[in-house]
Order: structure tokens, then sequence, then C-alpha cells
């Protein structure tokens, strides 16, 4: 399981079909397809009920979207945090006067 893999499922939850889904992410529908189903495989269970449209989630599928949500937001405070410390200034700063213009 990877943080793409939980995007992608959000994404797929959010707009309810492969191929609205796919072309908000810039992949390919077969592309989407594999990867929940790989997510899925590593679950051991079904996180959708594909025989309805839009497409719905199962039980389990409810269960585990709630958590994925919660950490797709951790991961998002994450990357801010990041961005925070890279932006911070740092170092010393000195100024320098010449004296006739100290006065």
């Amino acid at each position: 399981m990877n943080i793409n893999q939980l995007e992608y499922f959000r994404e797929l939850y959010i707009k309810g079909s492969f191929l609205s889904a796919s072309e908000t992410l810039g992949i390919t529908q077969p592309a989407l397809s594999l990867q929940i189903q790989k997510l899925e495989d590593e679950l051991g269970y079904k996180l959708l009920d594909r025989n309805r449209r839009p497409i719905r989630l199962t039980i389990e599928g409810e269960r585990f979207y709630e958590k994925a949500v919660e950490i797709l937001r951790l991961v998002d405070e994450l990357k801010e945090v990041s961005l925070q410390i890279s932006e911070e200034i740092r170092g010393t700063l000195k100024v320098g006067i010449i004296p006739t213009l100290a006065p």
C-alpha cells in the first residue's frame, strides 16, 4: 500500500467512476483500475461495489475510506511542515555602516 493508491482511492470515491477519476488524476483508466485492484489484493477484501453506477464503497471500503482520508490529511500537514522548515530564515545577519553615516 502506498500514498498514491490512497489518493487514487479517494479520487475514485469522489468522482464515482474510473473514467472521471483517471482523467482528474492524469492517468489511464486501466492504470487506475490496476492500482485499486492491487490495493484490494493486498488488503484481502473488496473496497468497491463495481456493479453499481456510480461506484459505491463496500462496508469495508467505507471504513477504509475514513482512515485513508485521515492519513492523506496528515500527509498534507507533513508536507506543509516540510515547506515551512525549508522556508525558515536561518543564520546570522551582519549589517555594516560607514562611520560617517553612523551619527
